[in-house]
């Protein structure tokens, strides 16, 4: 038990040093196909190629 005399409208000691319990609501997963995946590694790839081969030139 408490010895110390707390107001009442003070939050719980057991409730020290943690934020506030924010709720989020679930998103739903963006619909992404394995072409767009193959689209986003090609573009990529080009276009690293393509820096490597201005930056070596």
């Amino acid at each position: 038990m408490q010895s110390v005399r707390r107001p009442t409208a003070a939050i719980s000691a057991s409730r020290f040093g943690r934020g506030r319990r924010y709720t989020m609501a679930v998103a739903a997963a963006p619909d992404r196909t394995l072409s767009d995946d193959v689209k986003l590694f090609a573009l990529t790839f080009v276009g690293g190629f393509l820096f490597m081969g201005v930056y070596l030139a």
